[in-house]
C-alpha cells in the first residue's frame, strides 16, 4: 500500500498516472472498497480486514441459527450492506464515514451476541440425567 489515505493526491504522486491513463481527471477513489483498502493499507491490511469480516460472518451465521434476536438481524443486515456497498465505491477504512463505523459496530456486536449464546448454552442443565 501507499499509506493510509495517501494514494489519491490529485496530480501529485501515483494517482496522476491513473488520471492520465484513463483521461478522467475527476477520479478520486478506487471504485471498489477492497481495492481502496489495498491502496491504503496493502496486502496485510486487506488480509486482516477479510479475516475480521469472515469471523463476523461466522458469528452471524452461528447466532442466526441459534437465536436470531433483532440485534443479530440488524448486525447481519449491516454486513450485507457493507458487502453490497463495497462492490462499487465503498469506504471500508475511512473511520469518519458512517458505513465504516457501522461495520465495526456489527463486528463487535455479533461477537458479543455469540458469546451470550455460548454462555447460555453452558448454563442450561442437561435434558436427561446421566445414568450410573
Amino acid at each position: 500500500g501507499f499509506g493510509y489515505m495517501a494514494f489519491w493526491q490529485g496530480l501529485q504522486g501515483e494517482s496522476s498516472n491513473i488520471w492520465r491513463a484513463l483521461k478522467w481527471p475527476g477520479i478520486m477513489y478506487a471504485e471498489n472498497g477492497i481495492i481502496e483498502l489495498f491502496l491504503s493499507l496493502g496486502l496485510i491490511g486487506v488480509i486482516l480486514f477479510v479475516a475480521v469480516f469472515a469471523r463476523a460472518i461466522r458469528d452471524g451465521i452461528y447466532c442466526f441459527r441459534r437465536n436470531a434476536t433483532p440485534a443479530t438481524m440488524w448486525y447481519i443486515s449491516i454486513l450485507l450492506f457493507t458487502v453490497l456497498s463495497n462492490i462499487e465505491g465503498g469506504k471500508v477504512a475511512y473511520p469518519s464515514y458512517l458505513e465504516c463505523i457501522l461495520q465495526y459496530v456489527a463486528f463487535i456486536g455479533l461477537r458479543q451476541e455469540r458469546r451470550k449464546i455460548e454462555e447460555q448454552a453452558l448454563d442450561e442443565p442437561l435434558d436427561e440425567p446421566i445414568a450410573a
